[in-house]
C-alpha cells in the first residue's frame, strides 16, 4: 500500500490523523471564540481606546443599522477566536507533517512557534499604542475643521482591525527571515538582493495604507524599512548558524 512520509503507516491511517487534528483545531477555535464572546465588551472598549483619544469634539461614533452593533461584538470574538487559536492549531498541523522534516527543523518549531506568537503580539501592542494613534491623528488634523467625522462603529472596528493585523504581520517578517535562513531554505544574499524590490512595496503598501500625504507615508515607510533591514540581519545570523550545524553533522558523520 502507498505510504506518505512515515513508512509504517498507511495512507489511511494519515487522513484519520489529519481529520482528527482538524476537529481539535475546531473545537481550539469555538472555545476561544466563546471566550471572546464573554469578554467582547472589554475587547471592543480595548479597540475603541485609541479612537476616544483622537476624536474631535462634536463628534460621533454610531451605528447606522439595527443589528450592526451585535454583528461588530460577535466579530470582534471571531477575531479574538482566531488570533489565540491559531498557535494551538499550528502546533496541531507540525505535529503532522514532522515526520517529513529532519530533527534539526522539527526542534526549531517550537522556538519558531514562541517567537512568533511574541512577535505577533508585540505588533497588535504596537499597533494600538502607536500606528492606530499616529494615523487617526493624521486623518482627523488632514484638510478643513469645518467637516467633523460621523464615523460607524463597523467602519471604525474594520479599519483598526486592518491596521493592527498589519503591524503584527510586519512584526513576524524579521522571525520568518531568520528561521528561513536557519533552516537553508532562503539565503541571505536573496533578500539583500530584494532590498530594492522591498523598498517598492513598501512605498506602495505605505501609500495604501496612509493618510493621502507625504508625511504620514513617510512616517509609515520608516519603521517598515527598519524592520525589513533588522530581517536582513536575523536572516544573516540564521544562515550562518545553519552552516556551523552543517558542519558539525558533517564531522559528526
Amino acid at each position: 500500500m502507498t505510504t506518505l512520509s512515515d513508512p509504517k503507516r498507511p495512507v489511511l491511517d494519515h487522513f484519520l490523523e489529519l481529520g482528527l487534528r482538524l476537529k481539535r483545531c475546531l473545537i481550539y477555535f469555538v472555545i476561544a471564540c466563546a471566550i471572546g464572546y464573554v469578554l467582547n465588551s472589554e475587547l471592543v472598549r480595548w479597540i475603541l481606546g485609541p479612537l476616544k483619544e483622537q476624536l474631535p469634539k462634536n463628534a460621533a461614533l454610531v451605528y447606522t443599522k439595527p443589528f450592526e452593533k451585535i454583528w461588530v461584538y460577535i466579530r470582534v470574538s471571531i477575531y479574538f477566536g482566531f488570533l489565540f487559536a491559531s498557535p494551538l492549531c499550528l502546533l496541531e498541523a507540525f505535529h503532522f507533517v514532522n515526520p517529513a522534516f529532519k530533527k534539526r527543523v522539527n526542534t526549531h518549531f517550537f522556538w519558531l512557534l514562541l517567537a512568533s506568537t511574541m512577535a505577533f503580539s508585540i505588533g497588535i501592542y504596537t499597533g494600538k499604542e502607536f500606528a492606530l494613534p499616529a494615523i487617526l491623528r493624521a486623518v482627523f488634523s488632514f484638510g478643513s475643521d469645518d467637516v467633523l467625522p460621523f464615523l460607524t462603529l463597523s467602519s471604525y472596528v474594520n479599519s483598526a482591525a486592518g491596521i493592527l493585523l498589519a503591524c503584527a504581520i510586519f512584526c513576524e517578517i524579521p522571525i520568518i527571515m531568520f528561521f528561513l535562513g536557519l533552516w537553508g531554505f532562503v539565503s541571505v544574499e536573496t533578500w539583500r538582493k530584494g532590498r530594492r524590490l522591498a523598498i517598492v512595496a513598501n512605498a506602495i503598501l505605505s501609500a495604501f495604507l496612509s493618510p493621502p500625504d507625504p508625511l504620514s507615508m513617510l512616517v509609515l515607510m520608516v519603521p517598515i524599512f527598519f524592520i525589513y533591514e533588522g530581517g536582513v540581519l536575523l536572516a544573516a545570523l540564521g544562515c550562518r548558524l545553519s552552516g556551523k550545524a552543517r558542519a558539525n553533522d558533517i564531522v559528526s558523520n
